[in-house]
């Protein structure tokens, strides 16, 4: 005897149609493996830097369900910090996260993104790369070097150095031998320092033994760890040299070419909270780093007004020599200083009295 069950056809139907949907249905696709294996600059132990690059790449491995394995290497431990640059230009290493105007030997205008005189101030700064085309140009510049730049880091702004006699008018800077990096060496160059750029393990014997008379490296946390208090007296302020010190995370474009765009996006969030990480444990670690200095009696000076002045005179006549010589140079020079002067007319609106 057959048996009747209303409602079961029905059902059963249903559930066929449901399954014949479900296998014409596509499959959303995983994002494909990555591996990025990032060559550093700076250990990670470095403060503020080191910690926040470890918590980056985890920040990247979560965001992406780990599909983009990303790996961060001690200083040395994949290619000489000098041959970073090359490294992931060639494609030998994925990536690096460098101080970028390290390599102005390669493009002198990466100084105008990582250590030039004079930059912007902070604010200004983050305006320009993000929202007023710094980033476009660094990319455009970037282009023939086969690699991506990613705003990944920042270090506290840097003290103006350390001397061993009052510095009160440029003729005091005449005849001293001081151990200075970047584009800085190029100003005071021209009112007769005889300057060197030491390694950071170099500079505290040189200026203890009396082989330089002065010395800039960082900012007040870094600069008390290498004990430069132990070898010179006075303590000037602020470091017109390198105002802004931020850090990147070069990718090879290959390496970069293969990664989705959720994936792109998640190293872009990672990085940001990165930069926003660094730039606040910096300024804590700077200002009570100046205190324990202050406390061990070095003398901390500002500069004389007319001095930042003359210094700025002599580092914009640099700039444009610069830009006449170099195009790159030229085309990142020109993009900061038209979003400066604009973005300048704001600031004295909002400046308070």
């Amino acid at each position: 005897m057959a048996f009747a069950f209303p409602g079961i056809s029905k059902l059963a139907v249903a559930v066929s149609t449901a399954l014949a949907l479900l296998a014409t249905t596509p499959v959303q696709a995983k994002d494909p493996t990555v591996n990025i294996k990032v060559a550093g600059m700076f250990g990670s132990n470095f403060k503020p830097i080191g910690a926040h690059v470890n918590d980056m790449v985890a920040n990247v491995r979560a965001a992406t369900d780990d599909t983009v394995k990303m790996r961060f290497f001690e200083p040395g431990a994949l290619v000489p910090v000098m041959g970073i640059f090359d490294a992931v230009s060639s494609g030998s290493v994925d990536a690096g996260f460098v101080g970028i105007g390290l390599y102005i030997n390669k493009e002198p205008g990466l100084a105008l993104y990582n250590a030039a005189p004079f930059t912007p101030e902070l604010s200004q700064f983050l305006a320009w790369i993000y929202y007023g085309g710094g980033q476009q140009v660094l990319d455009e510049v970037l282009e023939k070097h086969n690699m991506k730049a990613v705003f990944c880091g920042l270090l506290a702004p840097e003290a103006g150095g350390w001397f061993n006699k009052e510095v009160n008018s440029l003729d005091d800077f005449k005849g001293l031998k001081m151990r200075i990096g970047g584009l800085g060496a190029n100003v005071l160059e021209k009112i007769g320092v005889s300057t060197q750029a030491l390694g950071g393990g170099d500079v505290f014997p040189a200026l203890e033994r009396g082989v330089i008379d002065a010395a800039e490296f960082s900012n007040p946390g870094m600069d008390e760890s290498m004990g430069f208090d132990q070898a010179a007296k006075y303590y000037y302020f602020p470091g017109w040299q390198n105002p802004v010190s931020p850090e990147w995370l070069i990718i090879n474009k290959a390496v970069y070419n293969k990664l989705t765009d959720k994936q792109k996006k998640a190293i872009d969030v990672a990085c940001g909270n990165a930069v926003a990480r660094s730039i606040a444990e910096g300024e804590v670690l700077s200002m009570q780093a100046v205190e324990r200095l202050r406390a061990k009696g070095v003398d901390i000076r500002q500069w004389k007004p007319e001095v930042v002045q003359q210094l700025k005179d002599l580092w914009v006549e640099e700039a444009n020599r610069l830009a006449s010589t170099d195009p790159n140079f030229k085309k990142i020079w020109e993009s900061q200083q038209n979003f400066r002067q604009q973005h300048d007319k704001l600031m004295q609106l909002q400046k308070l009295p």
